[in-house]
């Protein structure tokens, strides 16, 4: 399906084109040439045999992502993960803001790929891009074509006061390993994938990575 229209946009439901069953996932395109603020989460993820869709997500101002609001073709079935495309003239994430195409279960199928275009992208506390990989597939490929990158870590403290929980924004394209026995020499898990940055500025503080 898709959407279109002008001016500024807030998206705080879900647009869902998930595969569960044998079938591919459905495919996403969203253009929008205004601002848009995505709290929701547009998905065409595999949950089955099926490989997930794609989602083509165009915007001609600023896309924000937050507050769990995400992006995501992962693997979370035995089918691959699908594919991200992502063109903003700027990107901003924080709280939970997610771009996913990752293996995300034991079984399931490789990560997907994403790719972004955007003058700007500033990343704060907990905001992630990956195309990880959690069990056993390889993780998919990031591709990010960007002026200007900004990853800006910080110390988020709990309703008490009295702990803080570090949550770094990051982009990976790594794998997270399985350990089955005691000794940690016999971990299993997939190959991580890869991330490619043509970027002119890049800076990173406060444990971003």
């Amino acid at each position: 399906g898709s959407l279109g229209g002008v001016g500024e946009y807030r998206l705080g439901g879900d647009v869902l084109a998930d595969s569960k069953g044998e079938g591919a996932g459905g495919d996403v395109t969203v253009e929008m040439p205004g601002d848009v603020e995505l709290k929701g989460v547009v998905s065409a993820k595999s949950m089955g045999l099926g490989s997930g869709g794609s989602v083509n997500f165009e915007v001609g101002g600023e896309l924000v992502i937050k507050n769990r609001g995400g992006i995501s073709t992962e693997a979370r079935g035995r089918g691959d993960a699908g594919v991200l495309d992502i063109k903003a003239e700027n990107i901003y994430m924080e709280n939970q803001g997610y771009i996913s195409a990752d293996s995300a279960g034991f079984n399931s199928g490789k990560g997907g790929s994403v790719k972004i275009k955007a003058d700007q992208l500033e990343m704060k506390a907990s905001s992630k891009i990956s195309a990880d990989t959690k069990g056993l597939s390889d993780g998919g490929d990031i591709v990010l074509d960007i002026e200007d990158i900004f990853l800006n870590g910080s110390g988020q403290y709990d309703q008490l006061d009295w702990t803080t929980i570090i949550n770094y924004p990051s982009i990976s394209a790594t794998t997270h390993y399985y350990y089955p026995g005691e000794n940690d020499s016999a971990k299993i898990g997939g190959r991580g994938g890869n991330v490619g940055i043509n970027a002119t500025n890049m800076k990173l503080a406060g444990g971003g990575s």
